[in-house]
């Protein structure tokens, strides 16, 4: 791969980058970074509601400030993906390409939106015990096969919901930015000349998998890979298979 540009990855909702660890591990070069509220960012918290393009603004700062006049792959799983088209939008001049992990459009685009998620239900959830929480996130985001033939994997996911560091309040102003983005536009004109990569679970429970063809239809030059046998979480469900996916469409676009 061209040591030009730099992978950076954005999150998904409520979690902390520590998420792309497996990641990490198959492509260095990925460089994570963290939203306002989550993980080593946990008390940098908002004083009021704020949308994703201000999110996505605070990235491009941070980007810039670290690789500066360089142009940049944008990685995002799920939200993270929300946050990668509205900094595509900002600079797309600034992109070399963009990833896509498990991720959609807004409904007006022809999405299909997942179940949002709640205010109550969020604050109901933030009462279960902390294992309690790891349980129920690993369960609904991976495979109903992982625990059984890959009870390690499996394990290192529990263990990342387990340590996932979340500032409630920040998690719920996160939330009405992502429901807020989903119920807006995005001008796929301007975008659409980027080189693009789409990954997405075949068994993604949360976010439809039709919809990785229908982002796959807004861009000139799009790959787009199903991970079979995998959820919502694939990219720690089968790091080395999405690993060398990416790596592969890194070094076919130079």
């Amino acid at each position: 791969m061209n040591n030009d540009y730099a992978i950076y990855a954005l999150p998904g909702f409520a979690c902390s980058k520590q998420m792309y660890a497996p990641l990490v591990a198959e492509i260095p070069s990925v460089v994570a970074l963290e939203n306002w509220g989550m993980g080593e960012r946990l008390h940098e918290t908002q004083s009021s509601e704020y949308s994703l393009k201000d999110l996505a603004a605070f990235h491009w700062k941070d980007i810039q400030e670290q690789n500066p006049g360089k142009k940049v792959v944008l990685l995002g799983t799920s939200m993270g993906g929300f946050l990668v088209q509205e900094m595509a939008l900002m600079h797309p001049e600034l992109v070399s390409a963009l990833i896509f992990l498990c991720t959609l459009g807004p409904t007006k685009a022809g999405f299909l939106s997942p179940t949002p998620l709640t205010e109550e239900g969020l604050r109901m959830f933030s009462t279960f015990p902390k294992e309690q929480q790891a349980f129920f996130g690993t369960e609904s985001t991976v495979h109903p096969s992982l625990k059984a033939n890959s009870p390690a994997r499996y394990n290192t996911i529990f263990q990342y919901r387990l340590n996932n560091l979340t500032n409630l309040e920040e998690s719920i102003k996160q939330n009405k930015a992502a429901i807020n983005f989903l119920a807006g536009d995005i001008d796929y004109e301007k975008i659409k000349h980027l080189p693009t990569l789409i990954l997405h679970g075949a068994n993604d429970r949360f976010v439809d998998p039709k919809n990785a063809e229908i982002l796959k239809s807004k861009f000139n030059v799009a790959e787009l890979t199903f991970i079979d046998e995998a959820d919502h979480f694939f990219f720690m469900e089968k790091p080395i298979e999405c690993g060398n996916t990416i790596k592969k469409f890194l070094t076919n676009k130079e």
